[in-house]
């Protein structure tokens, strides 16, 4: 990967520039610089607060959704928003929601519904691969709860977990798209453990960096194994298109488990779906139940709601072009591999890395989700206790040579005694 590019593309705050409304926090970027390990190997290193400087223009579809959600009367402070069409509202401006107790007044509260926490500083330290290498085949390293990837403006990428499975019982892993959806503010993020981040497409860096559609979408950030990620477009009018499809739970079909609407069985593989179905340790909810989220929102069970619901189509993305491959990404022009956003699961990236990651890095191998899907047990994957700041991250590993987790799968071990002479990016 060229250098300069991986430089360029950042929203960097250069003269310190501050929250409108978190006003001790400086927003965006810090600085992004090459750091040189002893062992010769590159890294981007970037510092960034994790707080962004979003405004959203109202407008009157958006007033009219958020007076039409199902809680509207209790979520909000006088049963509908305040906010007003036309008006320009600041990162965490408050336009009439209930938020959590921990976002004072004019900091924050009224910006979230109730539950997600306000943000703070997570005075990120980050090390990217200059040079991103492919994952051994068959050695992927899945993608993980909490920051998976940095956006250029310094927030946190999620992947499609929320930290919670049906009924607690480790199987059927909630897709936090789904579940969180109405636990998000209207740029698509929410903070948990103060990490504001975005499980998908975040609608308002998009229009700060005037991705419309009318191209390829532009650089939005880096995911934690150095490969890039793009927004949602694959050229003028062509949206990338996730390969992942949702199984049909129906008697006849052989994604199902022999009867209609219910969830008592699991893909052997879900990347080949010919390798049949095996029995759940436990069964999930049938596709016409009702479910609550932690937010007290409920939804039908419709498949798609769990991670297990999914499989990968590899005739999908044998199409080339726009299709991409079973983690997210592709290969064209002269973009070298990179990731992008979609619409569907897995959203963002996932849900494995492309490439290796380094064990200085910001996320520890974890091979939880591998190819065989685990009927159950021990739930080392995340963390299924509950509460609002479930899919919250585990502390950052310092870079040393002493990172990652013991797993070394897909891991590259590196001396890690940072040379920084005169190579920074931008300051």
């Amino acid at each position: 990967t060229d250098s300069d590019s991986q430089c360029s593309g950042w929203m960097l705050n250069s003269e310190g520039t501050m929250g409108a409304v978190f006003d001790t926090i400086e927003v965006n970027v810090q600085s992004v610089a090459i750091a040189t390990a002893s062992s010769g190997l590159k890294y981007l290193k970037v510092i960034a607060t994790g707080m962004p400087s979003y405004t959203y223009t109202m407008d009157s579809s958006t007033v009219t959704s958020l007076n039409s959600r199902p809680r509207a009367a209790s979520e909000f402070d006088s049963g509908t928003t305040t906010a007003v069409t036309g008006t320009v509202y600041d990162f965490g401006d408050d336009i009439g929601w209930q938020s959590n107790s921990d976002c004072a007044v004019g900091e924050g509260q009224g910006w979230w519904p109730p539950g997600p926490q306000c943000p703070g500083d997570m005075a990120k330290v980050h090390y990217f691969p200059l040079n991103p290498t492919e994952a051994v085949t068959g050695e992927e390293c899945s993608t993980t709860l909490g920051e998976i990837g940095t956006l250029v403006n310094g927030v946190s990428v999620y992947d499609w977990q929320d930290g919670m499975s049906y009924n607690d019982d480790g199987v059927w892993h909630n897709i936090a798209a789904k579940f969180e959806v109405y636990d998000m503010d209207i740029c698509g993020g929410h903070s948990a453990g103060n990490d504001y981040h975005h499980h998908f497409h975040p609608n308002c860096l998009a229009e700060q960096l005037g991705d419309t559609g009318t191209a390829h979408s532009p650089l939005y950030g880096y995911a934690a194994d150095g490969y890039p990620i793009y927004g949602k477009y694959y050229a003028s009018g062509v949206k990338a298109t996730s390969c992942w499809k949702t199984r049909e739970y129906t008697a006849a079909s052989s994604t199902g488990c022999g009867a209609e609407g219910v969830r008592t069985c699991l893909l052997v593989n879900q990347y080949d779906i010919t390798e049949g179905t095996t029995s759940a340790s436990s069964s999930g909810p049938t596709t016409s139940a009702t479910v609550t989220s932690q937010s007290s929102n409920t939804f039908t069970a419709e498949s798609g709601y769990y991670f297990e619901d999914y499989y990968f189509d590899q005739s999908c993305a044998d199409q080339g072009s726009q299709y991409l491959d079973a983690n997210n990404g592709h290969e064209h022009d002269d973009l070298g591999y990179h990731y992008h956003i979609t619409e569907t699961f897995p959203f963002t990236l996932g849900p494995k890395f492309h490439g290796a990651l380094h064990a200085n890095g910001f996320v520890s191998c974890s091979t939880y989700y591998s190819e065989s899907v685990d009927d159950g047990g021990d739930d080392s994957g995340g963390d299924d206790s509950g509460g609002d700041d479930s899919d919250s991250p585990s502390a950052s590993p310092s870079p040393s040579d002493e990172g990652g987790a013991g797993a070394a799968i897909s891991v590259v071990w590196v001396a890690f005694t940072v040379l920084i002479i005169g190579m920074f990016c931008v300051s």
